[in-house]
């Protein structure tokens, strides 16, 4: 992720344990067809287009005390990915979403 990476705050997605471990498990593109390279680094989730190997997200995920999970900001790529605001923050979330199985 570059210096300049846009921070987008969000509103507080809490996550369960089991909402985690699947994020944790990340997605490797298996064919052509998959566009998304998920993975985690310790308690960061990054985010990469498949074919370009471009970091286009990442993310914290905070843990709490009762074992949950909170992400409540993301960084974008400023110059990959959507450029648009709105269209940045709903593929966050669908592809957040997807990962965890929300």
């Amino acid at each position: 992720m570059p210096e300049d990476a846009v921070v987008v705050p969000l509103h507080r997605i809490h996550l369960a344990p089991q909402q985690v471990a699947n994020i944790r498990m990340g997605d490797v593109p298996q064919d052509a067809g998959d566009l998304w390279f998920l993975y985690c680094e310790g308690d960061t989730l990054y985010i990469h287009r498949s074919r370009t190997g471009h970091c286009v997200y990442a993310t914290d995920l905070i843990a709490l005390a009762d074992g949950h999970y909170l992400v409540d900001s993301f960084r974008a790529h400023p110059h990959v990915g959507p450029q648009d605001p709105g269209e940045r923050l709903e593929l966050f979330h669908d592809l957040l979403g997807w990962l965890a199985g929300l």
